[in-house]
């Protein structure tokens, strides 16, 4: 037999517990650094580059994030990163910073992370979280549905 009590808990734990949300649809991300230039020229930093942009995407997706997923192939992404150097501060050798361009059509933004205590991998952890950031503020411009003519 039921008690009034219990019915009453039931009640209010059933209005009181938040709904839940449904799954937000990820946001496809294609991560890059130009490896030459248009005559084929590859930069001297190329080496470096291509580290912080391992270093990128081990943090931009840390954790199996849901709401990012990579994906290969630019024409596939809604946002594009690009690496485009890393640098260590002439003045003090442990400030290192990795600035990187994110692209959404003709949204863009550069973003510098940077590390104070000499790791490229912490500068790129910086960037990502502000590139998790930008993506999170503008989520509704990525999953919008594409208007047709």
């Amino acid at each position: 037999m039921v008690s009034a009590t219990s019915m009453l808990v039931a009640g209010i734990l059933s209005v009181s517990a938040p709904p839940s949300e449904p799954p937000q649809e990820p946001v496809r991300v294609y991560a890059f650094t130009v490896q030459a230039d248009a005559n084929g020229l590859v930069a001297p930093d190329l080496k470096e580059r291509m580290d912080s942009l391992v270093d990128l995407k081990s943090q931009l997706f840390l954790g199996r994030n849901p709401v990012l997923r990579v994906t290969p192939k630019p024409e596939d992404a809604q946002v594009v990163v690009e690496v485009l150097s890393r640098t260590a501060d002439p003045k003090d050798r442990d400030i290192r910073t990795v600035r990187v361009k994110v692209s959404s059509g003709p949204h863009s933004q550069v973003f510098e992370g940077r590390d104070d205590d000499g790791s490229w991998t912490r500068a790129a952890g910086d960037a990502a979280k502000q590139i998790r950031k930008w993506i999170a503020l503008n989520y509704a411009l990525f999953t919008a549905p594409k208007k047709t003519p």
